[in-house]
């Protein structure tokens, strides 16, 4: 609705062409709410510059709406007053006066948006301003109603934001406290979490599990001779590598330093291992990429790793499982080790 006017009595409009209701309404309402509270119109168009004009309360006569002679307003309301109704609403409430004792039309009056329906009986017989005082007690409340829900819904909003907003909080302290900052795989504390679930269920439906442990062969000699910042460039590729390497049902995780795990689950040891040797071969391909592009000649470090698998290292639980695959890491290196001392430097890759 309008701003309204800072006036000591409500305005009020009187949409009639009825002599007898205009006197009615003209005589006793400014006697009740002030001189200056009434304003008439003969046409639909001048009630609506009324409730344009915030108007408080706009009393509309039936009987000034119907243009069809033979139209009877006790059976059904005038097309005009259901759409001046519709147009009224969020403008100014509307009581309407019609032929209350035939009463089949009140109901769809009353729908459209009226906020009261009378007798024009009960106009002429001097009710005029109860009617009034009762359509605009039913106005505040109706008016106090809409704006206590628009509050309501308002702080429901902004209840919802600030839930998703806290929800996107916890989220990420979730994440971050699951997840290892330098190259976005699982933490050590996740993949103990996740390790115990899977090993169970691999028992339990006596399935395959297979793990993987990498190691970054030489990676301290660049931490010493490059720096660390390179050497954090070299743990956020060997996350990618392996993040592109594996089945979004594998989990790997950042064991600790250069070291990482990757659970396989329903995966036989021979599967495994082709698994292992792509990944190191992806890495040794960008490790070398990158060592052109910076113009670096001596090879930065290669990768190392070992492979276990539940029904081959017969473990009795995650741990056990983790170690066999940390068993044949070593196992791998020192044989690589071996290698290289006989036949002199070469790059050592892991089986």
């Amino acid at each position: 609705m309008g701003e309204k006017r800072h006036t000591s009595f409500p305005r009020l409009g009187l949409l009639s062409r009825d002599e007898a209701l205009r006197l009615a309404c003209a005589t006793e309402l400014p006697a009740h709410f002030g001189r200056q509270c009434l304003e008439l119109a003969d046409t639909a168009t001048e009630a609506m510059q009324f409730a344009d004009d915030a108007i408080d309360l706009l009393i509309i006569d039936v009987a000034a709406l119907i243009t069809d002679p033979n139209h009877h307003p006790g059976r059904a309301a005038p097309h005009a007053l259901t759409t001046l109704l519709e147009d009224l609403k969020g403008k100014a409430p509307a009581v309407v006066v019609g032929p209350v004792d035939e009463s089949l039309w009140i109901a769809e009056v009353m729908e459209a948006g009226a906020i009261d329906v009378s007798a024009r009986s009960w106009m002429l017989a001097g009710h005029s301003a109860f009617i009034v005082e009762s359509a605009l007690a039913k106005a505040y409340a109706q008016r106090r109603h809409e704006l206590t829900m628009r509050e309501l819904h308002q702080g429901v909003d902004e209840l919802r934001a600030r839930n998703e907003a806290l929800e996107l909080c916890v989220s990420k302290l979730e994440n971050e406290a699951w997840t290892d900052a330098l190259t976005g795989l699982a933490n050590r504390r996740q993949l103990e979490s996740v390790l115990d679930q899977m090993f169970s269920e691999a028992v339990r439906y006596q399935t395959e599990l297979s793990c993987l442990m990498i190691d970054l062969d030489r990676f301290k000699a660049v931490n010493d001779m490059h720096g660390h910042a390179v050497g954090d460039k070299i743990l956020r590729l060997v996350g990618k590598v392996i993040s592109a390497g594996i089945r979004a049902s594998d989990v790997a995780a950042r064991y600790g330093g250069d070291e990482f795990v990757v659970l396989m689950p329903r995966t036989t040891i021979d599967v495994a291992q082709g698994v292992a040797t792509r990944l190191t071969e992806s890495f040794l391909r960008q490790v070398e990429a990158w060592q052109t592009v910076h113009g670096v000649a001596e090879s930065l470090c290669g990768m190392t790793i070992g492979v276990s698998s539940l029904s081959r290292s017969g473990a009795l639980d995650g741990v056990a499982l983790v170690d066999a695959a940390d068993h044949e890491l070593y196992a791998n290196k020192g044989q690589a080790l071996r290698d290289a001392t006989m036949s002199g430097p070469t790059r050592r890759r892991a089986s």
